[in-house]
């Protein structure tokens, strides 16, 4: 994450891929550390891949 480009100050703007394939579209990365997911992952959840947002790309 810290070596991807920031979107604003100090944030990134992701995709995060989930084991299950669900994907959590344009969440917010502060400090290239903190992630503003919109819930709490389940146990038998995982983080797959995390792709930078293209807001140009992907509304």
């Amino acid at each position: 994450m810290q070596t991807l480009p920031e979107s604003s100050m100090g944030s990134q703007h992701v995709n995060i891929v989930l084991n299950t394939g669900e994907v959590m579209v344009n969440i917010t990365v502060f400090n290239g550390r903190f992630a503003q997911l919109p819930r709490e992952l389940g146990l038998d959840e995982g983080i797959v891949n995390i792709v930078m947002h293209d807001a140009k790309k992907n509304g």
